[in-house]
């Protein structure tokens, strides 16, 4: 059988997931892209036995125009 590789997201959301301990190993998570967000990469990530969902800003929109907003506002989402 062969093993289906999931797709890995920008290494910044990996590193910041194994800073604040949510993930010990990369390649045993499931990282799965979530569609809607035009503002932000949200990813649905399991590993260690948790399911979390994972958003960051972007500083480009995903949209046709080149439309650009600042990601400190990642911080004010969290608050």
């Amino acid at each position: 059988m062969t093993e289906v590789q999931s797709p890995i997201p920008d290494k910044t959301i990996v590193q910041s997931l194994r800073r604040l301990g949510l993930l010990d190993d990369p390649s045993t998570a499931v990282f799965e892209p979530l569609t809607g967000g035009v503002s932000s990469d949200i990813w649905k990530v399991s590993g260690n036995g948790q399911t979390y969902c994972v958003k960051r800003a972007l500083a480009k929109l995903k949209v046709e125009a080149d439309w650009f907003a600042p990601i400190e506002r990642n911080r004010f989402e969290v608050a």
